[in-house]
């Protein structure tokens, strides 16, 4: 009897195997040829293309005896109260009597965004898959696309990552046509052009390159372009998908791209020659080309005095160094290099390491560790305790180690100058890749003391000069003849007196003033 049983079951689960497999096969089927005047079979096509899914809405609607009608759609992405209330009740009860369906469209009057007439197989899927309502009709060869799209989306808000002391409030929220919105409120120009594509063979994902088109090079456009549509992956969740996918080096250390939510800082570097990439669901629109110094800039800047926005863009300058330099620096002259230190810091320095029962590069090292576990810590756990947990984290655990003889306290003020130089720097992406390499410098630092940390410093440098963001180069502006974008990059010139854009984009208008 057991055996009988277990036999059972094994069929049973042999069964449901094959039916899950015939429902995965089913629904990678895909027609490709013009719609039947057929009405089931019609249905019974888009049913093998969806797999049965059951979240696919197949609704019948008699018509008396002149149509039958099909409202085809997926659950939870129609707004069904309009359905019901304008489509269904109105084509159950009202237009049985009429002898044209373009008759019913035009005289019913529908509220409904817009209505167009779809053939293909392909176009229906993809309508249904965005959103749209599908109405087939017995005997017709031709269906109705319907807008009553019902998207749920949050309202605009304030960037929790991006924060401005002045300027607008607005962020980019997960909507693709809201941001567009955002971004053609502030440039109202004939100029501001916007390019669509779909992007990601199962996500089907929209993708808008939006730039100006009389100030960008349109060279580097049509290079975003190509390198967009030869994407070959299915799965495009964020825009930050396609800057990993378009980079010109995806195995760099630096950002090549510069991530933002702020649709004023997207509006002024469109108006600058650069180009935005907006992604459906995404609240990252991507700007590019990108070099170093953007990564340095806020759009504070522009809405400060000129004085103000120097002061603000030195400080940060400041803040990196001493985010990537500190701590390999103090390695190098208390562990290898101590001949160069004066006297008078030489003997305090070894009389504090004289307790210390690990090697100054061990040390360090576990300081810095220690220092971004907590910072991983306050990033991950909730708003209300993630600030509390690192600031008193570090405190207990910094203070602790002191008095235990463990970490010497010169050490603690360096790694906590170091981390507090990183905070000058808005750029996620640039905070991260600097403290990577504040690591890679510690460590040839601590081994091979100042030669090892300027043979360090060298390759570095070596290597961010071989970048370029779409054939602009990494280290522009820096890199280029004129001294002019140079200094431009420190300082902000007054409004009264900048007439000219960065020609580092390699833009095709540079100047700002109207013709």
């Amino acid at each position: 009897m057991l055996r009988k049983i277990k036999n059972i079951l094994r069929a049973a689960r042999n069964q449901g195997d094959k039916t899950y497999e015939s429902k995965i096969v089913d629904a990678s089927y895909e027609k490709n040829e013009r719609l039947s005047s057929s009405l089931k079979k019609n249905i019974d096509n888009i049913r093998k293309t969806f797999g049965d899914s059951d979240d696919l809405q197949i609704r019948k609607i008699p018509g008396g005896s002149v149509y039958n009608f099909v409202l085809i759609f997926i659950d939870g992405l129609v707004k069904e109260d309009d359905l019901n209330e304008f489509i269904l009740k109105y084509f159950s009860f009202k237009n049985k009597e009429s002898t044209s369906f373009k008759e019913i469209i035009i005289n019913s009057n529908l509220p409904v965004t817009s209505i167009h007439e779809v053939q293909d197989y392909s176009d229906i899927i993809a309508h249904i898959l965005n959103g749209l309502s599908i109405l087939m009709i017995e005997g017709s060869n031709t269906a109705y696309a319907l807008d009553y799209i019902c998207f749920n989306k949050r309202s605009i808000t304030d960037s929790n990552l991006e924060k401005n002391l002045r300027g607008p409030r607005e962020a980019f929220i997960e909507d693709i046509k809201t941001n567009l919105a955002l971004l053609r409120k502030r440039i109202k120009s004939r100029n501001f052009q916007v390019d669509k594509l779909t992007i990601g063979s199962r996500t089907n994902t929209d993708v808008a390159i939006v730039y100006i088109r009389d100030i960008v090079n349109l060279d580097i456009v049509n290079e975003v372009k190509s390198r967009l549509v030869n994407i070959n992956y299915d799965d495009v969740q964020d825009s930050t998908y396609l800057a990993h996918l378009i980079s010109d080096n995806p195995i760099t250390i630096f950002p090549l791209m510069a991530p933002t939510e702020k649709p004023d800082k997207v509006s002024s570097s469109l108006l600058n020659g650069r180009i935005a990439l907006l992604s459906d669901n995404s609240p990252t629109a991507i700007l590019l080309p990108s070099v170093f110094t953007d990564f340095l800039h806020v759009q504070d800047d522009f809405y400060e005095r000129f004085y103000s926005a120097f002061a603000s863009r030195v400080i940060r300058y400041i803040g990196a160094f001493l985010a990537v330099f500190s701590t390999p620096i103090y390695i190098a002259l208390t562990a290898v290099n101590v001949d160069m230190l004066p006297t008078k810091l030489a003997i305090p320095f070894s009389q504090v390491r004289y307790v210390v029962p690990f090697p100054l590069i061990v040390e360090a090292l576990i300081m810095e560790i220690t220092l971004e576990v907590l910072r991983e810590a306050g990033l991950r756990i909730p708003n209300p305790i993630g600030p509390a947990i690192s600031i008193v984290g570090g405190l207990v655990v910094g203070q602790t180690a002191v008095n235990a003889g463990l970490i010497s306290p010169f050490l603690t003020i360096i790694v906590a100058l170091s981390a507090i130089g990183s905070f000058t720097v808005t750029s996620v992406d640039l905070v991260t890749s600097l403290r990577i390499i504040k690591f890679l410098f510690i460590i040839s630092s601590g081994v091979f003391g100042l030669f090892g940390l300027g043979a360090s410093v060298s390759l570095l440098i070596i290597h961010s000069c071989s970048l370029t963001s779409f054939g602009v180069p990494y280290l522009a502006p820096f890199s280029e003849t004129s001294i002019k974008d140079a200094f431009n990059s420190i300082f902000r010139k007054p409004f009264i007196i900048d007439f000219e854009r960065n020609r580092y984009y390699r833009i095709k208008n540079e100047t700002r003033v109207k013709k």
